[in-house]
């Protein structure tokens, strides 16, 4: 609550503990405004009224309320590119996703413009409630088996044999047993035996993986790149480190305000003063770089230095490869989603309408039922045993609907919205699909015009030059990749190091070795003696 009263520079009341947050005389607020999902509230746009339902929401003293995203915006536009470049990146990456969004643009002194955005972190049911954050799991047996299910799959599994188990006490031993294994022994607990932390919600689980934040830091750059392409202007951004992307330079650290204003009044500050010490590191580092770039050239035809190149334009093919192959497994995916949603949809449909007339049915049965005397029990009965039926059947409909509802949604209207949303997520990642194609062929082309340049050298020592450098190389492709998608999955590097040998007509690999880690030696502790004094 504190957190969206300071970024938005306004005054809250607290309903949970009664306090009022009030940042109303903060300055530097350029832009305020709350997006919501299609089918949240609509008085949710009152910030107030959101925060305190996210509050609402939360039973223990340390639930996560709410996540924080801060980016900075680019100087090269004006407040109104800058404003329409956050708006569609929160829209496209969030709010179809089903999260609220409250953003809040801050620029206090005209050179620093960024972006507050607070997200929900509960998913949204499609009356406009919260989502439980997990789901009891029952742990279910038949034929000796255990196996998890939720509320709703066990109202299908149960038709299947699967039962609950409950705590029995069977020859003074306390056991979880299912109902038809417990004659003759005392049931000492009416709860049913479940998992520990439950079924984490797969949406939450989605919103929270390391995968997702760098999808968000991604997706980004490459919205801000457009916006600049759109206003022409020729500066890009990369989300990557220097590291990933290969650059021999020293990041500088965040300033903040206040850094600025200590040295105005007159007293040092030791962010820009670690960040002036990080300026000549790297203008030194520029200078040998371009040193070392001109004896580069002077010696060409040196076998080690050209093994370097070589390897290093094929370590980067392979990164390309291991990035097309991971996006085409997204896209792949995404179709699947789409083809999964769609074939969902008719049945969605069929449904709701069948549940819809079960329903009115149902409450026709219970009109004429009310109307009965209570001395025609014969007819009561008869009619008692029809609205049971029809209770039944709605309970499949309600059950088939919520599985439904994991796969495309509870109405025809959200899974449409949520298809969507995929095709838009599939369109990204066909363009860079694109991209990656245009990267290695490039990569392909630089490759084969330096082993041009190779042709006169001695080419079995070349290659011997060549393997030595490649457990290094393979570490840098490693952590790479690690340091972009959170995780390096050895198999699909295996498999991108041998397509890349394949795309430059070499023989791959048939393993990837990286480089031994040095042991240090323990020291040797001198005796008494043998020490100088």
């Amino acid at each position: 609550m504190a957190a969206a009263a300071y970024t938005s520079c306004s005054k809250i009341y607290n309903d949970y503990d009664g306090l009022t947050h009030d940042y109303s005389r903060k300055g530097g607020l350029k832009y305020s405004r709350v997006f919501l999902p299609t089918h949240a509230p609509p008085e949710w746009t009152d910030r107030a009224v959101l925060w305190n339902e996210v509050e609402t929401a939360e039973k223990t003293k340390n639930s996560r309320l709410a996540r924080e995203i801060i980016v900075a915006l680019p100087v090269e536009l004006t407040l109104e590119q800058n404003i329409r470049l956050i708006e569609e990146y929160v829209k496209t990456q969030f709010v179809d996703d089903g999260m609220c969004a409250d953003v809040s643009i801050h620029d206090t002194d005209g050179h620093n413009p960024h972006a507050h955005i607070l997200l929900t972190v509960r998913p949204l049911k499609e009356n406009g409630g919260w989502q439980s954050k997990t789901e009891k799991e029952y742990l279910c047996i038949r034929d000796g088996v255990e196996q998890g299910f939720t509320a709703s799959e066990f109202l299908s599994a149960q038709k299947d044999g699967w039962e609950k188990q409950y705590l029995y006490l069977a020859d003074g031993i306390k056991k979880y047993l299912p109902p038809s294994q417990a004659k003759g022994c005392e049931r000492i607990s009416k709860y049913p035996k479940s998992s520990k932390l439950g079924r984490q919600n797969q949406i939450s689980q989605k919103w929270n993986s390391k995968e997702q934040l760098f999808a968000w830091r991604r997706a980004w750059a490459e919205e801000m790149n457009r916006h600049l392409e759109l206003a022409g202007h020729s500066i890009r951004v990369d989300h990557r480190s220097f590291k990933a992307q290969g650059i021999d330079r020293q990041p500088t650290i965040h300033e903040g305000v206040f850094a600025a204003r200590c040295e105005r009044r007159g007293r040092k500050s030791d962010r820009r003063e670690i960040n002036r010490s990080i300026f000549r590191d790297n203008s030194a580092l520029a200078y040998w770089a371009e040193a070392v770039i001109d004896l580069t050239k002077a010696l060409v035809m040196l076998i080690p230095v050209i093994a370097n190149l070589l390897e290093a334009i094929r370590t980067q093919l392979i990164i390309l490869v291991y990035d097309w192959k991971y996006n085409h497994g997204k896209m792949s995916e995404k179709r699947d989603d789409i083809a999964r949603m769609k074939r969902a949809v008719p049945y969605i449909r069929a449904n709701s309408t069948v549940l819809e007339q079960k329903r009115t049915e149902k409450a026709e049965l219970e009109a004429v039922l009310q109307h009965i005397p209570k001395i025609r029990k014969k007819k009561r009965k008869e009619i008692e045993a029809k609205i049971y039926g029809i209770n039944e059947e709605i309970s499949e409909l309600e059950a088939e609907l919520s599985r439904l509802g994991q796969i495309a949604g509870s109405t025809v209207e959200d899974a449409e919205r949520r298809i969507r949303a995929v095709e838009g997520q599939l369109n990204r990642l066909e363009k860079w699909d694109e991209s990656l194609d245009e990267a290695i062929e490039e990569a392909i082309e630089q490759f084969r015009a330096k082993k041009a340049e190779a042709a006169d050298c001695d080419q079995t020592e070349l290659n011997d030059d060549r393997k030595k450098l490649r457990p290094q190389k393979y570490g840098e492709a490693y952590d790479t990749i690690e340091e972009q998608y959170g995780i390096c999955d050895m198999s699909r590097l295996l498999a991108s190091q041998k397509n890349a040998a394949k795309l430059l007509g070499e023989e791959p690999d048939d393993k990837i070795v990286f480089p031994k880690p040095e042991i240090k030696k323990p020291a040797v502790k001198k005796h008494r003696d043998d020490i100088e004094i």
